[in-house]
């Protein structure tokens, strides 16, 4: 064990003096510090698009366009009850331009507007019908929403949520046409938004935009996920030709209406923070498996090419311990960069967006929600997504001693990096079947499967694998790589 350790030591000096290790560190510092920057100036730039003047000026002549169309055609009208409803629609366009609000927009107050002038068109019809003619359905409802508008509009006159919530709970549960399913689905929206207050309110302008996660977002996936599990349906893939759920896919379902009820009640609705850091690291991981390639591939073939390897060979060590040191030399840089990898990306992240609104990761566990520190998740996703570097790395350790040549080794690794993943893309297209899952590269995704909360996860991959299974595959094809490295190493002459 001590000569490993000595061994150890003299490959991490060696490796400490080569000039490419600091070349690629300060590359990785500085394209994280680019990626930052430039994610900060997308997101400014998106946020003075949805603050912009010309917006707000666009939303004030859209009404006004609307209004002078509306009174155009109560001109051109005879009908008097056809009158009457533009009318309601002429009302509701001045009231929203009186309030300085935009009437198209998710704000209650829009809506109830909007709201009104449904009632009373639904009124004004109604009265002009013979009253013989009226079902008693239609009766019931000409009743209610005649009980219903000066209730509506003392909602707007006052800005009263709380009545506004309770009228459109009583419309829906009068509603004979829903299910009770249907009924509740919307009733839990309706509170939650009332319980949270969300009102949609733009207190920044005429017409609220939308460019980041909101709660009203969250509440309206809660409705959707409810959807499914009531239909029994999967819409996550199209809406229109939903799929059955399965048991896993319904339990995850349910899992997610745990996480987002979690999210309203912490207040962890922007979880923008979770796809920006995973970009900013991402720049800093793959510098770090090009750092690890170029080390792998060239330590074995370089020493041999320089002759350098013979000062070992010729000594009483046997040829695995050096081995065995180069690899574990070739984990601690990958361990060190990594570190490094992570305190820059917090470092960009706090300079550019600050580091005082970062929402915990929440994740639900039998059956209840519980939260990760941000810290504590990055630094961990981070870690786990370094498999598929060790990967490439034994593989450029392994090419290394069989081809001892540096170029080539380094080369190909890097060409079975880029080339196989694009490979394996056409193939999950073009091709189906199990022998797919033993596809090294189907493999390597762990966050997405210990993670599966986490908002920046893209899309699920058509060939799906457990992590038993990953695991236990990644752990083969990695011992089999590093075993022929190896047996190479120890049976080849080294001249």
């Amino acid at each position: 064990m001590a000569k490993i350790i000595a061994l150890y030591i003299n490959e991490l000096i060696k490796i400490s003096k080569k000039a490419s290790v600091y070349v690629i560190l300060i590359i990785m510092l500085a394209g994280m510090l680019l990626t930052g920057g430039l994610l900060k100036y997308a997101q400014d730039k998106t946020q003075s698009q949805a603050t912009n003047p010309n917006i707000v000026q666009l939303t004030k002549d859209d009404m006004n366009s609307r209004l002078s169309n509306l009174q155009s055609q109560l001109t051109q009208t005879t009908d008097k009850v056809a009158a009457a409803n533009l009318g309601y629609q002429i009302d509701s366009l001045n009231k929203a331009i009186s309030m300085n609000i935009y009437l198209y927009s998710d704000y209650y107050i829009s809506k109830a507007i909007l709201t009104l002038a449904d009632y009373k068109t639904q009124v004004n019809t109604l009265q002009a019908m013979p009253a013989q003619m009226l079902t008693q359905a239609q009766k019931d409802n000409l009743t209610l929403l005649t009980s219903l508008i000066p209730r509506m509009e003392n909602v707007i006159e006052n800005k009263d949520f709380n009545d506004y919530t309770a009228i459109i709970n009583q419309v829906i549960n009068a509603n004979t046409d829903m299910t009770q399913a249907d009924k509740d689905v919307q009733l839990e929206q309706n509170n939650l938004r009332l319980k949270y207050n969300v009102t949609n309110e733009d207190k920044n302008g005429l017409v609220r935009m939308q460019i980041s996660t909101t709660a009203d977002d969250v509440i309206s996936s809660i409705g959707a996920a409810r959807k499914s599990l009531n239909s029994n349906l999967d819409f996550s893939a199209s809406a229109s030709t939903p799929v059955p759920l399965t048991s896993e896919r319904r339990a995850q379902i349910t899992d997610d209406i745990i996480v987002y009820l979690k999210q309203l009640d912490t207040g962890a609705i922007e979880t923008n923070n979770f796809t920006l850091m995973n970009e900013i690291l991402g720049v800093g991981t793959f510098m770090i498996e090009l750092l690890l390639l170029i080390l792998a591939g060239g330590a074995i073939s370089q020493e041999l090419s320089t002759g350098s390897i013979k000062s070992l060979i010729i000594s009483p060590t046997k040829r695995w311990k050096i081995y065995i040191a180069k690899l574990l030399s070739l984990i601690t840089v990958g361990v060190i960069a990594a570190i490094i990898c992570y305190l820059i990306g917090i470092l960009v992240y706090g300079v550019f967006f600050g580091l005082s609104s970062i929402a915990p990761y929440i994740f639900a566990s039998s059956g209840s929600a519980l939260s990760m520190n941000f810290y504590l998740f990055t630094f961990a996703k981070l870690f786990i997504g370094l498999v598929e570097v060790a990967f490439y790395m034994v593989l450029a350790l392994m090419l290394s001693t069989l081809t001892r040549n540096t170029a080539a080794s380094v080369g190909i690794s890097i060409g079975v990096l880029f080339g196989g993943s694009i490979a394996y893309t056409i193939l999950i297209r073009l091709l189906s079947g199990e022998w797919l899952k033993f596809l090294p590269f189907a493999n390597f995704d762990f966050s997405s499967k210990i993670f599966t909360f986490d908002p920046s996860i893209a899309a699920a991959s058509p060939v799906s694998t457990s992590i038993t299974f990953s695991t236990i595959y990644i752990i083969a094809v990695i011992g089999i790589m590093f075993y022929i490295g190896l047996d190479s190493f120890n049976r080849r002459d080294i001249k």
